[in-house]
């Protein structure tokens, strides 16, 4: 009964609830269980916790390296072809 009830919270958090969070949301419905017994049968259920990765920040605005110049100032009309080249990130 205590396995059907501990599937139940796993499920319904999305598979992000841990033992600790799951035996709080046990106690609150009234369920009398420690975490240590709501953790052993999690592990004989073989339910496992599916882990976010955490955030990186890969990009540092903060460096001191060169930054090119910006040349066009967004004005890519020209007269003739083969005056500005732009590339495509597209």
């Amino acid at each position: 009964m205590v396995g059907a009830e501990i599937k139940q919270a796993f499920v319904a958090s999305k598979m992000t609830y841990g033992s600790p969070r799951i035996t709080a949301d046990l106690q609150t419905r009234g369920m009398k269980v420690s975490r240590q017994r709501t953790a052993r049968i999690m592990s004989a259920m073989g339910i496992k916790v599916i882990r976010k990765p955490a955030f990186r920040s890969t990009t540092n605005s903060n460096h001191t390296y060169p930054v090119a110049p910006n040349v066009l100032s967004r004005q890519f009309n020209t007269e003739a072809p083969g005056q500005v080249w732009v590339p495509d990130i597209t």
